[in-house]
């Protein structure tokens, strides 16, 4: 896209520089310079926007994989929210499964708890 345009400038310069007709006048020198500046600007900014772009498809590329689950994984139930848990002196008390009778800290999960209010 941009190439064409560079080619066309710095074509138009080398056409323009040596021309014969204004001897090289002020002018000339002048515009040859624009053109080159032109084309070395397009250039320069095709880089920074192929950079920009670079960085832009990285950063949707990390959105979507935060957006995308970690793993397959089943919600678990800790001991606090359990309907098999109570409260007891030295702490949660587990009346069910391989926890039967033990004390358990609030956070702890097993795979056979059940959430107060017969949510799985």
């Amino acid at each position: 896209m941009y190439e064409e345009l560079v080619k066309r400038l710095r074509h138009c310069s080398e056409e323009h520089s040596g021309c014969g007709m204004c001897e090289l006048s002020d002018t000339c020198v002048l515009r040859t310079r624009l053109l080159l500046q032109a084309a070395d600007a397009i250039e320069e900014l095709s880089h920074e926007y192929e950079s920009v772009a670079k960085s832009l498809n990285e950063s949707v590329e990390l959105v979507r994989k935060l957006q995308s689950p970690a793993a397959d994984v089943a919600p678990v139930v800790r001991c606090g929210e359990c309907l098999y848990a109570y409260d007891s002196v030295g702490g949660w008390c587990c009346s069910h499964g391989v926890c039967v009778d033990c004390t358990v800290p609030e956070d702890f999960f097993c795979a056979d708890g059940k959430r107060k209010g017969g949510e799985a």
